[in-house]
């Protein structure tokens, strides 16, 4: 996943982001993970959702999304797909 804008105005967490698709068949239903950390490193919120979105194969899609409240001691967060489904 590569950022696009991110903003956490009013503590709020939205944020778009690019997923590319290196597969040579389509993946739907991105199941994606979250971890946003303090300055410390230690992880002070999490975010797992499911991407309802088709990426074709070898192909790349960006999406905005809402994340939801920002935590207040939060400094960066770092988010993966940590699974599909194969279309």
């Amino acid at each position: 996943m590569k950022w696009g804008t991110v903003d956490m105005s009013y503590g709020l967490f939205v944020g778009s982001f690019t997923i590319k698709n290196n597969n040579s068949y389509a993946v739907a239903d991105l199941r994606i993970s979250c971890q946003v950390t303090a300055p410390s490193g230690t992880q002070v919120g999490a975010y797992d959702f499911t991407l309802y979105e088709v990426v074709g194969a070898n192909k790349s899609k960006t999406v905005r999304h809402r994340f939801g409240l920002w935590p207040d001691q939060g400094k960066s967060v770092s988010c993966g797909v940590i699974g599909s489904e194969r279309r």
